[in-house]
């Protein structure tokens, strides 16, 4: 999503990239399922208390495997393959 607006403003994309870890806390996700829910139609709308930086990619609730991990994380007991749920403030789950 380009600028703040109705769903005219939504754009379809493939994105063709793999991740990586920019810290040792991250934890990368091959996303199998995600969200647009109403808080994403929120942030698109640029109402609430939340802000996002346009342009942004929506998606507060995601389901999928662990693809890719940092070094505190692994720390942490996560590892590679786990199936995990996320939740995010600003979106971005759908990227």
């Amino acid at each position: 999503i380009h600028q703040p607006g109705g769903p005219s403003n939504l754009v379809v994309r493939a994105m063709y990239y793999t991740p990586l870890p920019a810290s040792p806390d991250d934890i990368i996700v091959k996303v199998e399922a995600s969200t647009v829910s109403f808080r994403d139609c929120l942030l698109r709308r640029d109402i609430g208390t939340d802000k996002v930086k346009f342009p942004f990619v929506p998606g507060c609730e995601v389901v999928g495997t662990i693809s890719n991990i940092g070094r505190a994380a692994r720390q942490e007991g996560y590892r590679v393959g786990d199936r995990v749920v996320g939740l995010t403030r600003r979106g971005g789950g759908n990227g």
